[in-house]
């Protein structure tokens, strides 16, 4: 075969484009689609982390005493050590701040668990009428320059402010007109936050299911 006969210079070329482009078709097509993906071990709306997801719904939510989400066991397990049974406060501010707190049963001013919430009914109609809700009183806590982390799968939006006393500490979570805070006390910031977002989760469940 003389050189004016033998193949196109750009037919090679061409073959190995239509060969690639098969080959990235192939891929995507074997894919599972992201939604049907879950973690393993998933179950229901709570997956791995924990988890939780709350269904929609159209109606507000009612105020109640935070210390009925939780059960002083079901804390004492996930932080490994006993506690006092759970003491209810009501904040006296326009918010209507909620507060269930645990202690050490050897010193009752030792505060060690405290799930702090927020129901957007029970806030001062004042507030409302000016548009502040829960989600303004969420931002308001969120101070950026205090080292916060931003913690995703939980509700709308929630963040770990670490573990002090300080009004951003804690794990804050804002779930269509709630604002849950939960602080855990403890010397190692990993296992707080641990805690603190299971007994979130464990109140979350109880709160909207």
């Amino acid at each position: 075969m003389t050189e004016n006969e033998s193949s196109p210079r750009w037919l090679l070329p061409l073959i190995v484009i239509i060969l690639m482009a098969s080959v990235v078709l192939l891929f995507f097509a074997s894919r599972q689609p992201t939604s049907l993906l879950r973690p393993e071990g998933a179950s229901g709306d709570f997956q791995a982390g924990p988890l939780f997801r709350l269904p929609s719904r159209d109606s507000s939510t009612d105020p109640v005493d935070p210390c009925s989400l939780v059960e002083q066991a079901e804390v004492e397990d996930v932080i490994g050590r006993e506690l006092s049974p759970p003491r209810s406060e009501n904040l006296d501010n326009t918010v209507g701040e909620k507060l269930c707190v645990f202690t050490d049963p050897d010193d009752n001013d030792e505060r060690l668990v405290v799930i702090d919430v927020v129901f957007e009914q029970a806030m001062d109609p004042v507030l409302v009428q000016n548009d502040y809700d829960v989600a303004e009183l969420y931002r308001g806590r969120r101070v950026e320059d205090r080292g916060i982390v931003d913690v995703s799968g939980i509700e709308d939006e929630a963040f770990w402010g670490g573990t002090s006393s300080e009004i951003w500490s804690g794990l804050h979570v804002r779930s269509a007109d709630v604002y849950l805070r939960v602080l855990v006390f403890s010397e190692n910031d990993e296992d707080a936050f641990q805690a603190a977002r299971a007994i979130a989760v464990t109140a979350l469940k109880e709160l909207f299911e």
